[in-house]
């Protein structure tokens, strides 16, 4: 629901009316009144992706936090469509999408791992021995 459209879809049915076009500001009225019915609620998941971001952890601190408005309902959380499309445009949500962003890019910098040989080759190369592979040496706790 927008209303700066509700308010201009008033003002043209007004002029409408005074005009004498009976038919288009009924049609102009009911528009107002669809953009008026009771305003979709959603889950944090369906809000996380009208905001573009991955994680609904966000979306469930910002309304901890009272940045979003959000209505709890027991363990459930629903949030405005209004209230997220006010938010979107905020500097949290963007940072959020860029951190998605670099995290889904980065993460084809690491490929699958490496394999149990490479983890070999790795550990023969490097000096000394972890903590775990050494004995005792008669070492006495104090």
């Amino acid at each position: 629901m927008n209303l700066d459209a509700v308010r201009a879809d008033l003002r043209a049915a007004r002029d409408q009316l005074v005009s004498g076009d009976t038919a288009t500001a009924v049609a102009t009225l009911d528009r107002a009144l669809e953009d008026l019915a009771p305003e979709p609620m959603l889950t944090p998941e369906e809000a996380a992706v009208e905001l573009g971001i991955e994680s609904t952890l966000p979306v469930w601190i910002w309304c901890k936090r009272d940045l979003m408005r959000c209505q709890r309902d027991g363990d459930c959380l629903r949030i405005p469509m209004s209230e997220v499309q006010r938010f979107a445009p905020s500097d949290d949500v963007r940072m959020m999408q860029i951190a998605d962003r670099l995290h889904a890019e980065t993460a084809e910098l690491g490929g699958e791992g490496m394999t149990d040989e490479e983890m070999e080759a790795l550990h023969r190369s490097r000096p000394g021995t972890l903590p775990w592979e050494r004995g005792n040496n008669g070492a006495t706790d104090g």
